[in-house]
């Protein structure tokens, strides 16, 4: 028989606390911006209670991994089984092939608990359209059973060394935690279990540290106001474009052990945490957790209204009846059924919402439900592996710390001899330019890598490497002597603190002499995948039009910024090609080319596919050759 953790009502008011800054965070980011911490406090409450479970029935002999696993699936599978077939079917509704297609790898994930992996290779937790991921916020109970699974076995081995168990522990959290530090991009750090590990096993080594105490003493009143301090600071402090969890994540992490350590009677913890409210919403933050994320991002993906305060109250409300619903009548009735053929009944249910998933994934999105025009233009699936040349000449910047650009990105071998130099946006300009040089005989150099603009001394928080990245290439040009260099990129907050650095890049590149210098202005953004645009434009037009050229959908008016830009441009003296002017004219801006599926201007939401690239490069070509 597994030993039970005495019952704490402060623990459940702090999932209360831990899950209303999630909510919150995501259904009104601009006040509360950091309430993703609340992710954190989960996996510390997580760690400790696990761990009191786990090695309390080790030291007694008790522990048995059948039943710990038995009282695990009963704990997560009931309410997941619930959500997942929910967005399976809002998703045949709402989702275009090609982002159903990828919902099915998501409830395949979900159903594996391995979404933290799928999440890993695809946009980070805070990029732009991680919101149009119904069942993005599955990557932390994904890492949380991967704890559960891992965490009792390593226990069980450990028992002969149980004297040295604490320290055993620490070890483990200190390289966890350094891990984290070290991770090469946000998202590692973010995703994997090893660098996450730490939080979850600090609550464990707490849980071994303890001792219950019948009253409070004023050092325990003092943490507990320490601890709530830590946690409502960092869910309003924290920047969500910083490297993330990183050394931060220590703010939300101590605080969670601060309320935990100073126990039940301290004041925090017998006031608010154990308010009866604070409770009832503590009792229901799972199948909540579940419910809010799934509402809300359907909710934006239909409405493409992802800041609508009304709206997303009302999915927070619906969020708060349907975890209400889920716990008395899902929850509640199976946990009580303490049986093997439960857990066998929930796991077999799960491989079925598994496989459920992955028929999505191998039927291509079913594409069969829209008319064959919409059909074709949607159902376009383009790897930007293969026309970027991703680890080749898109290269990220943790790996340009330790390799160069392959051989192929640099061609000097005639002249004129063009550069191309920037970010994801300038990678997908690459076919069109690709296809110039063939067709004119130029030579074509690229040096690319993720989220970093071409700006010296640049450094973003998904990729750390962007000053190697950018150094290399400025020595690369330095050495090749190219006739032009064309930079471009996304600009985020160009006319801002990255303004006086791209005077810094041209200025390098002046003093090296390049002739002619080509700044390529920001192009259109839509605020969902151009594809969900035409969709929901389709649906809503009374003659089901599919248009060339629209309005509905664009995330901002591309002419604001462009004017900035070329004044910055006309600064530097140096050329200046509006993307707003190419690919926008008074009707709106360019969505295909023509009705098949490569005709798409856009296989995301602001990258240009490589027909509307090569699209794109024929129309400004004229800048390049002089």
């Amino acid at each position: 028989m597994l030993t039970r953790p005495a019952y704490r009502a402060d623990i459940d008011g702090l999932r209360a606390l831990a899950v209303l800054g999630v909510l919150f965070y995501h259904a009104f980011p601009q006040w509360v911006g950091s309430g993703f911490i609340g992710v954190d406090v989960f996996f510390v409450i997580s760690g400790y209670l696990i761990g009191t479970i786990v090695m309390d029935s080790c030291a007694a002999g008790t522990l048995s991994l059948r039943e710990f696993y038995a009282r695990r699936i009963r704990r997560i599978f009931p309410a997941l089984l619930v959500v997942l077939p929910s967005c399976f079917a809002l998703g045949w509704l709402l989702l275009v092939p090609e982002d159903y297609m990828r919902l099915g790898i998501y409830i395949a994930a979900g159903a594996g608990f391995s979404s933290n992996f799928v999440s890993l290779h695809e946009n980070g937790y805070f990029d732009y359209g991680a919101d149009s991921k119904p069942l993005l916020h599955l990557w932390s109970l994904g890492i949380e059973e991967q704890f559960y699974l891992l965490f009792p076995v390593a226990i069980m081995l450990a028992k002969r060394w149980w004297r040295w168990l604490n320290s055993c522990l620490l070890a483990v959290i200190i390289a966890s935690y350094f891990a984290n530090l070290d991770s090469p991009t946000t998202a590692t750090a973010f995703f994997l279990p090893y660098t996450r590990f730490w939080e979850l096993l600090l609550g464990a080594l707490l849980s071994r540290l303890m001792s219950e105490g019948a009253t409070a003493s004023r050092a325990d009143h003092a943490l507990s106001v320490a601890g709530l301090a830590c946690i409502i600071i960092g869910s309003f402090t924290l920047p969500q474009n910083g490297f993330y969890p990183g050394w931060m994540a220590v703010i939300p992490v101590w605080g969670t052990l601060a309320l935990i350590a100073a126990g039940p009677n301290a004041c925090i913890n017998r006031t608010l945490l154990s308010h009866p409210l604070m409770v009832a919403i503590g009792l229901i933050s799972y199948p909540l957790y579940l419910w809010h994320w799934p509402l809300l991002s359907f909710l934006r993906i239909y409405r493409f209204e992802p800041q609508n305060p009304l709206w997303n109250s009302a999915a927070l409300m619906l969020s708060l009846a349907l975890a209400w619903l889920t716990y008395r009548y899902i929850e509640t009735p199976i946990r009580s059924r303490p049986s093997a053929r439960t857990a066998l009944i929930l796991c077999a249910l799960m491989a079925i919402a598994g496989c459920s998933g992955l028929l999505i994934y191998h039927e291509n999105g079913v594409p069969q439900r829209y008319p064959v025009m919409l059909r074709q233009l949607v159902s376009l699936h383009i790897d930007p592996g293969e026309h970027w040349r991703t680890d080749r000449c898109y290269l990220n910047g943790h790996l340009l710390q330790k390799r160069d650009f392959s051989d192929e990105c640099t061609d000097s071998s005639t002249h004129p001899s063009i550069v191309l130099w920037g970010d994801s946006h300038a990678a997908s300009l690459y076919p069109g330019f690709k296809k110039m040089a063939t067709e004119h005989g130029f030579a074509l150099s690229q040096y690319t890598s993720p989220s970093c603009p071409p700006i010296m001394d640049f450094q973003a928080p998904a990729n750390r490497g962007c000053r190697a990245s950018n150094s290399k290439t400025l020595q690369k040009i330095t050495l090749t002597h190219p006739d032009c260099v064309v930079l471009a990129a996304r600009w985020d907050g160009l006319y801002g603190y990255h303004a006086d650095k791209l005077i810094n890049t041209v200025t390098a590149l002046k003093k090296i002499s390049v002739p002619h210098i080509v700044l390529i202005g920001k192009g259109p953004i839509w605020r969902e995948a151009l594809s969900i645009a035409l969709l929901h434009f389709w649906e809503s037009d009374p003659l089901h039009r599919v248009p060339d050229h629209m309005r509905y959908g664009l995330d901002v008016d591309p002419a604001i910024g462009d004017q900035q830009m070329r004044q910055l441009a006309h600064d530097l003296d140096i050329d200046y090609i509006s993307a707003y002017d190419t690919l926008c004219n008074a009707e709106g801006c360019l969505t295909r080319l023509g009705d098949e599926p490569e005709d798409l201007a856009y296989f995301d939401n602001d990258h240009l596919s490589p027909r509307a690239s090569e699209y794109f490069v024929q129309q400004i070509f004229g800048y390049f050759i002089k």
